[in-house]
């Protein structure tokens, strides 16, 4: 009896470099781990770049200053009574005796404009400007007595409530509840602005 050869099962055909179901699955977890770290990485590199400009747009105004300028005739007569130009006499002028002469010069700036200043005296007008600016003009004359008879074109620090108007952080409803300002005032700063004369800066 001739025995009956049996089939021989089917040869598998799968290939070495064929990744099977599990690898390719673990590739894509992979695959969508990474993209996931990617995009994590750049919400991070925006939300940085978020804060970064919020930070500085925060902090720019206060690297910016509001100032006036002004031509100022430094009168010999009123900042060197004795006539000597000698910085030892002249230091007599306080910074009250410049400021006077600031704040002249800014008056005769706004008339020679023909920018109304409504009813504001020259006292009022002061205080448009920062009383470090009359430190800083003394020490300029005192400094080099040679500008005494001269008009120099200085610029003046703003009072600081002038400029925080500028800066957002003073308002007209405020600065009628102010006595260290007025709505007059800032209204007399918007046309200073408008001329020319007063500008923020750093």
């Amino acid at each position: 009896m001739t025995a009956v050869p049996q089939a021989r099962a089917p040869r598998q055909t799968h290939s070495l470099f064929a990744p099977d179901k599990r690898t390719a699955a673990r590739n894509a977890a992979e695959t969508r781990f990474r993209m996931y770290g990617l995009v994590a990485i750049v919400l991070a590199l925006l939300a940085l770049v978020w804060l970064l400009i919020s930070i500085f747009s925060a902090g720019l105004p206060a690297f910016r200053q509001t100032f006036i300028d002004i031509p100022v005739t430094l009168d010999a007569a009123v900042l060197d009574k004795d006539g000597h130009a000698n910085p030892a006499e002249m230091a007599s002028v306080s910074t009250i005796g410049y400021g006077k002469v600031i704040a002249r010069a800014l008056s005769d700036l706004i008339a020679a404009k023909g920018i109304d200043a409504g009813t504001m005296t020259d006292k009022d007008i002061a205080g448009l400007i920062s009383e470090d600016s009359a430190a800083n003009l003394r020490n300029m004359v005192l400094a080099d007595p040679k500008l005494l008879g001269t008009t120099v074109q200085f610029t003046a620090l703003a009072n600081g409530r002038i400029d925080g108007y500028f800066k957002g952080r003073v308002t007209m409803e405020t600065a009628a509840r102010d006595k260290n300002t007025s709505p007059e005032k800032l209204a007399l700063a918007d046309k200073l602005v408008a001329a020319g004369v007063m500008q923020m800066r750093f």
